[in-house]
């Protein structure tokens, strides 16, 4: 008899047994949620729940018996690229901490729920999230602030009932500018004058973008001096004003210089100025509850010949 096929044939088998018992291993350990399907990738949660935590996978550290690496749910969460979650009427709040683990999240979509309100700073841990869809929640006020970080290709946020108020201003904006694929949504708000009122159309006296302005658009000193930029930002919210200096080299200080009532004034101050810091961008960044504005300065630094 020709016994050629058989190591083939059995070496499938053993590949295909040794997957299948990998497979439920990783099954166990990712812990799907009730009423949620999971795979390597993927959480969905399209069954009605009365859950009102998140759906998170539940797992342990699992060591292997030859002293390979062990397994754990920090590994595992890290490679969801989408959640999809639907009718899940007592999801109220989107907590940080829900979100944390899954730094590779691309695509997350709470849809038809009872969502109500997201903490801030909820995705800061999710640099890779672009696509979001909220819609048909119970949110009445949303911030631009919650997605600063993000670069968003769509946005969704149709069959929420908004209050009208300057802190949805944004979202006016955003469609205006046509920004994560808001202009193409029928979005509306509601106020003690009117129940239904496209956003579009929105009209809210004092409650624009922050104007910004700085006392230098170029900077000239010579290493070792000391210098004294100012910012200003103002408009009504009157936002909070800063200056981003992340990997200055120079010693610096920020001094609050005034704050009136339309008028936030800051000072940078850089003190024994280095040449390592040479054609480095200083910018001041303006923000309120409409959005952000920024201005930027150019430092160049002269040194004498060595």
């Amino acid at each position: 008899m020709d016994v050629s096929f058989c190591p083939t044939k059995c070496s499938f088998w053993k590949v295909f047994w040794l997957w299948s018992i990998c497979g439920d291993y990783l099954v166990s350990v990712l812990g799907c949620p009730a009423n949620c399907l999971c795979n390597k990738t993927e959480i969905n949660c399209k069954k009605p729940d009365d859950g009102n935590l998140f759906p998170l996978l539940e797992g342990q550290d699992s060591g292997s018996t030859n002293g390979n690496a062990s397994i754990n749910i920090t590994d595992i969460s890290r490679n969801i690229t989408s959640i999809y979650i639907e009718y899940w009427k007592n999801l109220q709040t989107l907590h940080a901490v829900d979100m944390e683990l899954y730094t590779g999240l691309q695509r997350l979509t709470i849809t038809n729920s009872g969502l109500r309100s997201i903490q801030p700073r909820a995705f800061d841990k999710n640099p890779h999230l672009h696509y979001i869809n909220l819609s048909g929640n119970r949110l009445t006020t949303l911030s631009w602030l919650l997605f600063k970080t993000l670069r968003l290709t769509e946005l969704k946020l149709e069959n929420n009932i908004f209050n009208c108020s300057c802190d949805i201003r944004w979202i006016q904006l955003w469609q205006e500018r046509e920004e994560a694929n808001l202009q193409n949504q029928d979005l509306y708000c509601t106020s003690m004058e009117t129940s239904h009122t496209p956003i579009q159309e929105l009209n809210i006296n004092q409650c624009d973008l922050p104007e910004i302005s700085v006392s230098h658009v170029n900077l000239t000193v010579c290493e070792g001096e000391n210098a004294v930029i100012t910012c200003n930002g103002s408009g009504s919210p009157l936002p909070d004003v800063d200056w981003i200096v992340v990997n200055l080299h120079s010693i610096n200080t920020h001094q609050t210089n005034a704050n009136w009532t339309n008028v936030h004034s800051i000072n940078l101050t850089l003190v024994n100025v280095t040449s390592e810091d040479n054609g480095f961008l200083l910018t001041c960044i303006a923000e309120n509850v409409v959005g952000m504005s920024n201005a930027s300065v150019l430092l160049t630094v002269y040194s004498p010949p060595r």
